[in-house]
């Protein structure tokens, strides 16, 4: 999603906007954060650089309602979507894509079917998609992965993954 996209969608909430300037990095208009009248829930456009994607992130009390009133602007891709996608797919690239999407999507709340996906593609043959999978690991921090992170961290094949999933792991442990 664009940024003008995705503050014109905000804007249009009645949120209020606050914006910090600009820091020099990739990021053209600096941190822009929208939040509730309350307080209790913000609402941020992010670009992750690493897999080229944008998205909306909601966090706070009202994170599930406030996800579900932009999804009736902006059409989002659900749970259900993002995992057909990923199972027909295997193609890296769309598979790294549904990963992050998946977790996106699901960061509000715990979600069965984006659990499976993120703990099927962390045993992946492909490092890459491993990987990927501990982003999206990271991103839900569910403290049902506990014991998966734990066996990542210690029989991955790829050292560095290893240390990746340690890391994620210490996410959940405080």
């Amino acid at each position: 999603m664009k940024y003008e996209t995705a503050a014109s969608v905000l804007d249009s909430l009645s949120l209020s906007r606050h914006e910090l300037p600009a820091t020099g990095d990739s990021s053209p208009q600096g941190e822009v954060i929208w939040v509730t009248g309350d307080e209790t829930t913000a609402m941020q456009w992010v670009h992750e650089d690493l897999l080229d994607v944008s998205y909306i992130a909601v966090r706070g009390a009202g994170a599930a309602e406030w996800a579900e009133r932009i999804g009736q602007v902006v059409p989002l891709d659900g749970p259900e979507l993002i995992r057909g996608r990923i199972v027909s797919e295997r193609d890296t690239d769309s598979l790294i894509d549904g990963l992050f999407r998946a977790a996106v999507v699901a960061c509000h709340g715990f979600d069965e079917t984006v659990f499976s996906l993120l703990r099927w593609a962390s045993y992946d043959p492909d490092p890459l998609i491993r990987r990927s999978a501990l982003l999206g690991v990271s991103i839900v921090r569910w403290t049902e992965f506990s014991t998966l992170l734990d066996d990542v961290a210690t029989n991955d094949p790829e050292g560095d993954i290893r240390e990746q999933a340690a890391r994620v792991g210490s996410l959940l442990d405080g």
